[in-house]
């Protein structure tokens, strides 16, 4: 069976690092190296904690508190009044530490007008509308007709002025770090500078009890799989990656040896001029040598038979 890893990444490029304009395409590149390797990755774990995300665990109590109000009001249409207004009452107990997110509000006023209407039905008509007062307060379009509840019920709800809104507590979570508070498998701290004349990166993963050593790389792919070997171990160093050498004091680019600069040719240094003058040298002689004039001997041989006349 293949669980899904979650993992935020974090990378920072200090100023003495000169990678400052290379932070984008870095991170980039070791997010889709991560996914790449089937890693489920959160980019701005610090931003989704801002805006209220937080892990599906933290948000449990909904679905019980919702099973207990629905529970509650299944007591009520039986009449087990003293089960349904415990019922309710343990709603109202796992909205009230999470008023401060989104949702809740609604949800616990609905939990107090129906707990209101088993404290009036019980005849525990103050602490009814206490309950009625918290519930407007918390949603103050809160709604209770003679078609939901007895008349009489109904009326005293509508007589029952919105209290005072209960305080919202500071979340259980909110002193954890990011990955505890998203439900976080680890946390890849990573910091880049040019060393070297190239872009490089430091990196550790943090577990929930864990941390690798320090390690190095000049390629985002190479990065991921060394922080996947490296061994995560309890009470590791808290060595910051931006400490790494490479980060904090980062080569200079190698510079190109300068080479002296090539003294010209003179005229009867190059090569090209003798090549013509050898060639040349070359056609002439053979030019003579068909020209020259060549001693030529002669003969003239006379056929006197063919000049002599005849006759019969």
């Amino acid at each position: 069976m293949q669980f899904l890893v979650t993992v935020a990444v974090l990378v920072t490029a200090p100023p003495s690092g000169g990678a400052g304009a290379r932070l984008g395409e870095a991170k980039a590149s070791l997010v889709a190296a991560e996914r790449a390797r089937g890693v489920d990755v959160v980019e701005d774990a610090a931003e989704l904690v801002a805006a209220g995300w937080t892990a599906e665990k933290n948000l449990a109590f909904f679905g019980r508190a919702a099973e207990l109000v629905s529970d509650g009001r299944r007591a009520l249409a039986r009449v087990e009044l003293e089960k349904a207004e415990t019922l309710l009452a343990q709603a109202e107990s796992a909205y009230a530490p999470e008023l401060a997110r989104p949702g809740v509000a609604e949800e616990w006023a609905d939990a107090a007008k129906w707990h209101g209407v088993a404290l009036f039905e019980l005849k525990r008509r103050d602490e009814a509308v206490a309950a009625w007062g918290r519930a407007k307060a918390l949603h103050p379009d809160a709604l209770l007709t003679e078609a939901m509840v007895r008349p009489e019920v109904a009326r005293a709800f509508a007589a029952a002025r919105a209290g005072e809104r209960p305080a919202a507590p500071s979340l259980a979570e909110a002193s954890l770090p990011a990955s505890e508070r998203l439900g976080l498998d680890a946390v890849i701290e990573a910091a880049i500078a040019i060393d070297a004349g190239v872009l490089t990166f430091a990196a550790r993963r943090r577990g929930r009890d864990c941390a690798t050593d320090v390690v190095t790389a000049t390629r985002a792919d190479a990065l991921a799989r060394r922080l996947d070997e490296a061994p995560c171990r309890a009470g590791a160093p808290a060595i910051a990656v931006a400490e790494a050498p490479v980060i904090a004091h980062p080569r200079a680019a190698p510079s190109l040896a300068k080479t002296a600069p090539e003294r010209r040719a003179r005229v009867w240094q190059k090569p090209w001029l003798w090549v013509g003058v050898v060639g040349a040298l070359g056609v002439g002689v053979v030019l003579a040598a068909s020209l020259w004039p060549r001693d030529a001997s002669y003969s003239a041989v006379a056929d006197f038979h063919s000049f002599a006349l005849g006759g019969r």
